[in-house]
């Protein structure tokens, strides 16, 4: 399973990705090709790792293994949930902030 201290790091990923600001100021998200690389190599090998789809690199990056199947299922939607829990409150956000402007 992946340690606190790993699920933590997820879980600033996916509020970063959502909260990243490009324009006016800075490049957008997929402008920003190292960046853009980094978000499309993290979120599949996250997933990769929960379901421990390749029990190989998991044993190599000294994972615990899943207690179960349901287990790792668990965790991959928590995450995707997370994810999309992330997005839904800052588009509503900025909806009401849009509503808010006079």
């Amino acid at each position: 399973t992946l340690p606190p201290r790993q699920h933590r790091r997820n879980r600033q990923m996916h509020n970063f990705v959502v909260n990243y600001r490009g324009h006016p100021f800075m490049e957008g998200l997929s402008e920003n090709k190292p960046l853009w690389y980094t978000v499309v190599a993290v979120f599949p090998a996250l997933y990769v790792l929960c379901l421990e789809l390749i029990p190989p690199l998991n044993t190599f990056l000294e994972l615990q293994p899943m207690p179960n199947r349901g287990f790792g299922l668990l965790l991959a939607g928590h995450l995707a949930a997370d994810l999309a829990g992330v997005l839904a409150i800052e588009k509503g956000s900025q909806h009401l902030a849009r509503l808010a402007d006079p």
